[in-house]
């Protein structure tokens, strides 16, 4: 396992390749990896590279045509940028045949941003669905799959359900848990219980929610909102439903 190997291009600092040293005397040029990459606060990741040597590089994969011709050369890097807004991952591979200075570059970079919850919905909406509809479907309370225990992302949500409860001291609800159709109906029939049940549990203990004023159901898949036959409308039917009560 290797950073990066002796023989490939020196990068410079905007990461573009100064070109590749011929296979002679290639030990003079030596990819000034570690100290560049640490100039632009890029930390090394570890990742396999083939052979070590100066040279030829065995041929590896066969998407590209080139990538299984043994008179490339090939060199490869991953690396990381660690940002207080955001994490960035680098891949880099570059080749050429050892007659030629020119070459290829391939370069890969991904952006790693927290996942933004487009469900959160606010106590005001809650509220007039509640009225107009006697019902309202909340999306953003997450679970993991299978599994009835609310995840931390859901917080907001909970916390703008505590908020309508508050600025209306008579409302009772119903909290309802619906599953899509995936799975055995008795299974999922407990499941959406369960998250129920979770969902009043976070409410009470969390956000000082009265236990009287809920109180938990669970329909299974047995009351969808959209066909099951896509992952989109099965993503509809996973929710929590608030009914009055």
């Amino acid at each position: 396992m290797q950073y990066c190997t002796a023989g490939g291009p020196e990068l410079r600092r905007d990461g573009a390749s100064t070109g590749f040293p011929r296979k002679a005397g290639c030990s003079a040029h030596k990819l000034r990896c570690e100290p560049a990459l640490a100039r632009i606060r890029l930390e090394p990741r570890l990742i396999p590279t083939g052979r070590v040597s100066c040279g030829a590089a065995e041929p590896c994969c066969s998407y590209h045509p080139t990538l299984r011709d043994p008179s490339y050369l090939r060199r490869f890097l991953a690396a990381k940028l660690s940002r207080p807004e955001d994490d960035v991952y680098v891949s880099l591979a570059v080749q050429a045949q050892d007659t030629s200075s020119s070459g290829e570059t391939m370069l890969d970079v991904i952006e790693v941003k927290p996942m933004e919850n487009k469900e959160l919905v606010d106590a005001a909406s809650l509220a007039e669905s509640v009225s107009k509809t006697g019902h309202a479907a909340v999306y953003g309370i997450l679970f993991d799959t299978a599994k009835a225990d609310v995840k931390p992302e859901s917080d907001a949500t909970l916390k703008e359900i505590a908020k309508l409860l508050q600025q209306d001291a008579k409302l009772k609800l119903y909290v309802v848990g619906h599953t899509d159709n995936q799975g055995m109906q008795d299974a999922n029939m407990d499941l959406s219980m369960r998250r129920a049940n979770a969902v009043i549990l976070a409410l009470t203990s969390k956000y000082g929610v009265a236990a009287a004023r809920l109180k938990a159901l669970g329909d299974g898949s047995s009351a969808p909102v959209a066909s099951n036959d896509s992952e989109d409308g099965r993503a509809k039917n996973r929710r929590v439903e608030l009914v009055k009560q």
